[in-house]
């Protein structure tokens, strides 16, 4: 396993988008370290702040503190260095994090495990990690919206009306109105496919592509 700095060049560094793609190791607000933090004024980019460590240099302490590229998002703060594990020189992959302690890790036996202050608060941070990631991953907006689409309007909504209703999804606004205005919002979300005009128009019910799919037990009892 070896540990390596990712971001080098204090005279070109990255762009938001390179920062999130290439930075995995997450960090907690510079100010809650010992070790004495500075926010890089001449490092500052759109997107993203950069914190040097007391040695003044970006290193594999510097930690960016990431804008949310989602609205109503949360703060990411990444420290800028990557861990690679290397089998046989032939094949690598990243180390990847976790948050429960493995048995190595424990300095005593698994029967003195107190469960309540070791292993149960890293197991609630795991997975709310893990639904964050799934929540706020690309494909979850559509994956709803086209669901909720087919529950209430038509199983077969067109491109223009997924990507209305999913840009409420992702934005909380919809037709000038702010409803929460973060993402994930539902009640953004359901204006927008209810009040769309593929949802409120007569005329298109004239379409045969338009409509709902009785459920097969339903087709065959009516």
């Amino acid at each position: 396993v070896t540990e390596s700095v990712v971001f080098t060049d204090i005279d070109n560094l990255p762009t938001q988008s390179e920062v999130l793609s290439g930075l995995y190791q997450g960090a907690v607000r510079p100010d809650l370290y010992e070790a004495s933090y500075t926010l890089c004024s001449a490092c500052t980019q759109e997107g993203y702040q950069l914190w040097l460590a007391s040695s003044g240099v970006i290193d594999s302490d510097s930690i960016f503190e990431v804008e949310p590229t989602l609205a109503g998002g949360k703060v990411v703060y990444l420290f800028n260095r990557e861990s690679l594990v290397f089998i046989d020189d032939s094949f690598v992959f990243r180390n990847p994090p976790r948050f429960m302690p493995g048995a190595g890790d424990l300095k005593y036996h698994w029967s003195d495990i107190n469960p309540t202050s070791l292993l149960v608060e890293p197991a609630k941070r795991e997975v709310e990690d893990m639904l964050d990631h799934l929540f706020e991953h690309p494909s979850t907006a559509p994956f709803v919206v086209y669901r909720l689409i087919q529950r209430l309007v038509t199983s077969n909504p067109s491109p223009r009306y997924m990507k209305v209703a999913t840009e409420a999804f992702r934005t909380g606004t919809y037709n000038g109105q702010v409803y929460s205005g973060k993402y994930g919002d539902l009640a953004a979300t359901v204006a927008a496919i209810l009040l769309d005009r593929e949802a409120r128009t007569p005329m298109i019910e004239a379409d045969p592509t338009f409509g709902v799919i009785r459920e097969p037990l339903v087709k065959v009892v009516q």
